[in-house]
């Protein structure tokens, strides 16, 4: 049922981005982009984010534009985007959300020739928990026949021994290492256009969360009625003895994220 539901949704965002590049005019470049993380809450931000009166979604959430689609030229890009317009006297703006921006390091460069001037915002969530997440998606999936303590044992013995051949589709702790990530993007930290949000404040501090993120696009507040997901069926537990395993792999690189960032997120 998952896996339908997931192909129907795929099969949708490819035909909602097909009709956009019928356009015969193309429309401007995004005002925003939501970066990830992937599993970090980026389906519900986006729903909140095009809930605003002057936010004007792109033809499909994910357009993967700047890592797998880079190829097809900017004038690709800017069909999936319509112009803009003017709501009580002022203008609407428009921007995409794609998950795997973030850990792609072709990303960043791209998005600093073509999107300068864009508002980037990176949501990132407790990488123990991510991690176990995006591990179970991969299992709904068909994809992962492993245990996720042999998993993540072969991913931190790589990651220990300096070794870089973690397939990306099952980069489990990989993708958490936040620090490197956001370093990267050090073009758009510095004229102050990354903004990074604590994952878990979406759903425990979601008015504080939507106001800040409502003043870094310049727009006014507003208050969403939107209910957060009600979740697939629940997993088993995380093993305690791996959670704890995991924590102390994390604990150096969630440091090095703290000082960048200034903030200790308690993880």
């Amino acid at each position: 049922m998952w896996k339908e539901r997931a192909k129907r949704q795929a099969k949708l965002r490819r035909q909602k981005i097909a009709a956009a590049q019928r356009r015969e005019t193309e429309g401007p470049l995004p005002d925003f982009v939501v970066l990830g993380t992937q599993k970090g809450g980026t389906s519900f931000f986006y729903r909140l984010l095009t809930e605003h009166p002057l936010v004007r979604g792109a033809a499909a959430k994910e357009l993967h534009f700047f890592d797998n689609k880079f190829a097809e030229g900017v004038g690709w890009y800017r069909r999936c985007f319509s112009e803009g317009e003017r709501v009580d006297g002022q203008r609407t703006i428009t921007g995409e959300a794609s998950p795997s921006y973030l850990f792609d390091p072709r990303v960043p460069e791209r998005m600093a020739r073509t999107v300068p001037e864009a508002r980037l915002i990176a949501l990132l969530r407790n990488p123990v928990d991510r991690a176990y997440s995006h591990y179970q998606m991969e299992v709904r999936r068909g994809r992962e026949t492993r245990s996720f303590e042999e998993v993540t044992e072969e991913e931190m013995t790589s990651a220990e021994g300096g070794e870089n051949a973690v397939d990306v589709r099952y980069a489990y702790l990989t993708r958490g290492l936040y620090a490197e990530q956001l370093e990267r993007f050090s073009f758009f930290a510095d004229r102050e256009r990354l903004l990074v949000v604590k994952s878990e404040n979406l759903f425990t501090r979601r008015l504080e969360v939507l106001e800040r993120v409502s003043t870094f696009l310049g727009l006014p507040s507003f208050e969403s009625t939107l209910a957060p997901p009600a979740g697939r069926a629940p997993y088993e537990p995380m093993d305690p003895g791996t959670r704890r395993r995991l924590e102390g792999f994390f604990a150096p690189h969630n440091e090095r994220l703290y000082s960048l960032l200034n903030t200790d997120f308690g993880w």
